[in-house]
């Protein structure tokens, strides 16, 4: 890459040509802070020697780690007569695993969805489906927030109500006083009948699959 400097001597002008290399002045490597490098352009604020340079942005997919059907849930509900159901052990969906080591101020973005597929009986006009989603770092665990997915179900071929929808969260979070590995995962907790229906056999089919998690780590300095 060529640069032309005009100069000025006393009353002529002239044309001085210099050849630049920048790749090498954009270059910062081995720059501390407070230290400018002559070959950079600004100055460089590297991290202390020893310590990975810090990313600026990164894209995590997690997995689906549980398909639920009815038989499943039946099997460890916790009051298994009532218009609440509540698991024993929340049901994991999906997780996705970040590494915030090299970011000074982390905030991520987490974006779920899933499939939901519902088939109940007369008695039944809607159903709440409850959802959560957690953060464990360092072995600690935070409850982020928890989701209700409520909708009405609308009459099918003889005496069958059926849904079939998608579920997605959306959810911004700001990890204080993190440093290193985090997880975030998002549970089934359990559901809740509409209608006159107090039992869950009158649940004939729920299916949730096609789960899908993915996380956006972004650093705000």
């Amino acid at each position: 890459m060529e640069e032309i400097i005009i100069k000025s001597n006393g009353n002529s002008i002239y044309n001085t040509h210099k050849f630049i290399d920048y790749k090498k002045k954009d270059k910062c490597c081995g720059c501390y802070p407070s230290y400018k490098d002559p070959e950079c352009e600004s100055d460089c604020h590297k991290p202390k020697p020893g310590k990975p340079p810090q990313a600026k942005a990164s894209l995590v997919c997690g997995r689906e780690v549980n398909r639920v059907k009815e038989e499943d849930i039946k099997a460890i509900l916790e009051f298994p007569i009532e218009p609440i159901f509540l698991l024993e052990e929340p049901i994991i969906l999906a997780r996705v695993e970040t590494d915030l080591s090299c970011y000074t101020d982390p905030i991520v973005s987490i974006d779920f969805t899933t499939f939901i597929d519902v088939s109940v009986d007369e008695n039944v006009v809607g159903i709440v489906l409850t959802f959560r989603l957690k953060r464990t770092c360092g072995g600690r665990e935070y409850v982020l927030k928890d989701y209700d997915f409520t909708r009405f179900i609308q009459i099918g071929f003889g005496p069958r109500y059926e849904l079939k929808d998608s579920f997605k969260i959306l959810y911004c979070d700001n990890p204080v006083c993190t440093n290193g590995c985090c997880q975030y995962t998002v549970e089934l907790l359990g559901f809740r009948l509409i209608g006159t229906g107090r039992f869950v056999e009158e649940i004939r089919e729920l299916v949730i699959d096609d789960s899908a998690i993915r996380a956006i780590v972004q650093d705000l300095c």
